[in-house]
């Protein structure tokens, strides 16, 4: 199968990795990953920490050569990513040492403006290393996680392809979509109220004051703040220097971000403004670099009547993020705990007194684990753990949340579940997905769950529910079987 466009970059193989779960995961990185150690080449991993932990688990000591990084760290803007792997590139490649990647989609789950930037950061990565040293590029997509146009969009972007241990060229691959055909993607307009100002050259200190006295009024935190204004400042110059003098200020709360707009009759025609460092582009604009280093995310389109960028930051910054998550997510498998669990089932019980809608809760837990930690450890407890967690993900709807609520019990809520029945079919997906053994340090451990089912009922408070689900486990323990 070929593709237009593959045979036009020999130096770089850009491929998405199409798996399904964290199994499938593991079978498509890590004989990649010893593939490269193999060769003598030095492997950068760019994904989420959890995964970081999987991979190192299943690498053991082999890890130690490996370079890793947390995703959501270096690519919380995804323009930054571009600037990211050229630095690893320029470090190590141009040493004469062939060098590969792994990199992780980041902000697929989150905002819809996040995954167009990043989809057109996939697009970009075929522009940016066209002519560089040759080296491998392996960016993972799971199918059951994400959307189908998202995986669409990555066989678009990819000139090769890596599914079920078979690699291809991607059919579906569009050269065009390297050419900055996201640059005309249209922008919505703000929702409620904003704040609006037209500038030119002597009206620099009043953008300053505008952004800085909208980011007070909202609770900024004002570091985060003060970054908002820096950048909204270097665009804001930008417009003064290139776009006859003049420009239009907008600025705007979406739920927790803030969103500072500038638009202006000048054209930006590079590409990759903004996304490489200083100096390493002609084309390239301080202001924008500037402005991606400091935002959580910059758009920049190109239309007839000229350009628009846009600055989102969050109100609070990763760190408070961070704890936010670590507060309401169990450390080890990356599920929900209780606190987070008991918040989304009460909001879920209270929707429901409105709209007369029913939900199912499956409480779960997994037979005989004390003999696992008895017979391999606890290390090997844990990675047993975190496979569970991953098949219940992959065998739950998209939307369910998975919860764990003690040593070896997991909850799923399972939001307009209306029927028993509905439910058993949940049930009988992620019994399935428990079938075969999970693969661990000490080889295949099998393993088996006893679920419980409860319906939730008018006037139930969250605690009721769980602790309905609870008993209705037990009782399936007892009998191994499903019990409602």
């Amino acid at each position: 199968m070929t593709s237009t466009g593959a045979a036009t970059r020999p130096g770089f193989r850009h491929e998405a990795l199409l798996y399904a779960g964290d199994e499938d995961f593991l079978v498509g990185t890590v004989p990649f990953i010893r593939a490269g150690l193999a060769e003598g080449e030095l492997v950068y991993v760019m994904v989420a920490a959890r995964r970081i932990g999987l991979i190192r688990s299943a690498l053991g000591a082999d890890a130690d050569w490996v370079r890793f990084a947390d995703v959501a760290h270096v690519g919380r803007n995804p323009a930054r990513l571009c600037g990211a792997w050229r630095e690893f590139l320029d470090e190590h490649a141009t040493a004469g040492r062939p060098v590969r990647g792994i990199g992780e989609p980041v902000n697929v789950a989150g905002t819809p403006a996040g995954l167009v930037e990043f989809q057109r950061h996939e697009a970009l990565l075929n522009i940016v290393f066209a002519s560089a040293a040759p080296w491998r590029l392996l960016c993972p997509y799971d199918t059951e996680a994400l959307e189908p146009d998202v995986i669409t969009e990555a066989m678009r972007t990819h000139p090769y392809l890596l599914e079920r241990g078979e690699h291809r060229t991607s059919a579906e691959f569009r050269a065009e979509r390297m050419a900055g055909s996201y640059l005309a993607d249209p922008l919505h307009e703000p929702v409620g109220r904003y704040a609006q100002l037209s500038f030119g050259p002597g009206d620099l200190r009043t953008v300053h004051a505008t952004v800085a006295e909208f980011a007070e009024r909202v609770g900024m935190d004002p570091r985060r703040a003060d970054d908002l204004v820096v950048a909204a400042n270097e665009v804001a110059i930008n417009s003064v220097r290139h776009a006859a003098g003049m420009g239009t200020l907008r600025v705007w709360r979406e739920d927790t971000v803030v969103v500072c707009e500038i638009r202006d009759s000048g054209h930006i025609a590079a590409p990759l403004a903004g996304r490489l460092a200083p100096g390493t582009d002609g084309d390239l604009r301080r202001g924008l670099w500037l402005a991606n280093r400091l935002c959580d995310l910059v758009q920049i389109r190109v239309y007839l009547t000229g350009s628009v960028v846009r600055l989102h930051l969050a109100l609070i910054g990763p760190t408070e993020m961070r704890l936010r998550h670590i507060t309401l997510h169990d450390q080890l498998t990356g599920a929900a705990n209780r606190a987070m669990l008991r918040d989304r089932l009460t909001h879920a019980l209270v929707l429901g007194e409105r709209d007369g809608r029913r939900h199912a809760l499956l409480f779960c837990d997994l037979d005989g684990f004390k003999s696992v930690n008895d017979t391999y450890g606890h290390a090997v407890g844990d990675e047993v753990l975190v496979g569970v967690a991953g098949r219940l993900r992959a065998g739950v709807r998209p939307g369910d949340t998975l919860a764990r609520v003690g040593g070896d019990e997991f909850v799923v809520l399972c939001e307009g579940v209306s029927t028993e029945a509905a439910a058993g079919i949940l049930v009988e997906r992620i019994t399935d997905a428990l079938a075969t053994p999970l693969p661990t340090a000490a080889g295949p451990v099998p393993v088996s769950l006893s679920v419980g089912v409860a319906m939730s009922a008018s006037g139930q408070s969250a605690e009721d529910l769980i602790a309905k689900a609870d008993a209705a486990m037990y009782r399936a323990k007892a009998t191994h079987r499903v019990t409602p």
